[in-house]
């Protein structure tokens, strides 16, 4: 069994404005769905680019102020709104009342609306920060990383979770490749490389330190199938590597280096915490 195609790997922003759509089709922009083949399994889950997630919550903040999230706690700083929604393709629904907090003070913390609207903080201007969504009976939780400016307020910031059930029909699917057995109640981080122009010029290989255990981690190949213990970014459409079964950690306590060709490519927020039943995003970009 194996983790493949997780949602959050191609969607939420991370405030960085060189992620994401390319403009020449290749990138990690937002694409339509490529069917229920193996596959499509994989890439129809990149529906939203990290320059596209501004659109996440796009048009939601008008819904109402009695239909936003409560917050509650911390200093005077920047107020971050946005949307939680589920990133299955077939749905990308609001994720009502869902839990956020903010990783390293829980004095922050919000609960987002009937229509999955939130608004969290204050928090400190001009930093990013790991903003948590908490598991429930339908969902894995997420580690998502928010470039915050200066503020006062910071508005249509996308958070997501995945369903459990889209998980556990990814695990089905490569249960003929005998990886190792997951385990949810450890982390799952993915890898994301925020544009593909660079594979023009080759595949960018992901060394993780401390290494995964053999069987614990896949990368698609550059035509989408799921290859087990490869750890290269080279599928241009989801340029992903997913590692599953990582023990919760501290904030930088696995490190990542790249090689290719020609680019130097570097983790964009390399402080981002591991914690069980949680998809940890963590950001590349290659210059």
């Amino acid at each position: 069994m194996a983790l493949v195609g997780i949602a959050l790997a191609a969607t939420v922003g991370c405030g960085d404005d060189s992620a994401g759509a390319s403009g020449d089709g290749d990138g990690t922009e937002s694409g339509s769905s490529t069917g229920g083949d193996t596959t499509g399994s994989m890439t129809t889950m990149t529906t939203m680019s990290a320059d596209d997630s501004s659109t996440g919550g796009a048009g939601s903040g008008d819904q109402g102020s009695e239909d936003t999230g409560t917050s509650s706690g911390g200093p005077e700083g920047v107020t971050v709104s946005g949307i939680v929604e589920d990133l299955n393709p077939l749905a990308m629904m609001p994720i009502p009342a869902a839990e956020i907090s903010v990783f390293g003070d829980d004095t922050i913390t919000a609960t987002a609306s009937a229509v999955g609207e939130y608004e969290i903080g204050p928090v400190a201007a001009n930093q990013f920060h790991s903003f948590v969504v908490a598991p429930t009976e339908l969902y894995m939780g997420s580690v998502i990383p928010i470039d915050v400016g200066d503020g006062p307020t910071q508005e249509d910031e996308q958070l997501a979770q995945v369903s459990r059930e889209f998980i556990q029909d990814q695990i089905d699917l490569l249960e003929d490749m005998m990886p190792a057995m997951p385990d949810l109640d450890q982390s799952i981080v993915i890898v994301r490389l925020l544009s593909s122009n660079v594979l023009a010029e080759g595949n960018v290989a992901v060394t993780m330190d401390p290494a995964p255990a053999a069987g614990s981690f896949y990368a698609p190949d550059s035509e989408g199938a799921p290859v087990l213990d490869s750890n290269e970014l080279g599928f241009a459409f989801l340029p992903v590597v997913v590692y599953f079964n990582i023990a919760p950690d501290d904030p930088g306590a696995y490190t990542f280096t790249f090689d290719h060709p020609t680019a130097t490519c570097d983790v964009v927020y390399p402080d981002v915490p591991t914690i069980g039943e949680h998809i940890s995003l963590i950001d590349v970009r290659c210059e």
